[in-house]
């Protein structure tokens, strides 16, 4: 049984590996994602320790880690749309130009900008950091047109 659940989150991992690696953006990562993985693999070592001691449930283990940093740092923006996470399961989602309704930027009280992606009629937030965000604004503007609304 652990193996079957090893295989099907490693094919999560190439899956959304897959899919971000096309990204000419970035996320920023924020502190809190490193801390929650922390906690995360303390927890997990915790229990492998006490309960298991096993070969395959150590490596069970570590791909769900693998699989936790997939999602939450493989969002990005890519030549051909947005790489998202939908919050309701561990796989990132692809949504092309064509399928956004709206992008809006804004600012955070630490300096970064949000873009606010709205798509299949939820909105997702995304956080780039600011060396990009010239970059990122004339890419968008060239590839959304009247889509792109800077706050």
């Amino acid at each position: 049984m652990k193996t079957l659940a090893a295989i099907f989150l490693l094919i999560l991992i190439v899956y959304n590996l897959r899919i971000a690696s096309f990204s000419i953006y970035k996320v920023k990562p924020k502190l809190y994602i490193f801390i929650i993985g922390i906690l995360l693999s303390l927890t997990f070592f915790y229990l492998w320790l006490n309960y298991t001691k096993d070969l395959p449930g150590f490596i069970l283990g570590l791909l769900a880690i693998c699989l936790f940093f997939t999602f939450t740092l493989g969002q990005g923006l890519r030549e051909d749309g947005f790489v998202l996470f939908l919050g309701t399961s561990p796989i990132l989602k692809f949504v092309s130009f064509n399928d956004i309704k709206e992008v809006n930027l804004s600012y955070d009280r630490f300096g970064d900008f949000i873009l606010e992606i709205k798509a299949h009629s939820t909105t997702y937030k995304q956080i780039y950091s600011i060396g990009d965000r010239d970059k990122i604004i004339d890419f968008l503007s060239k590839n959304l047109d009247y889509k792109f609304n800077i706050k």
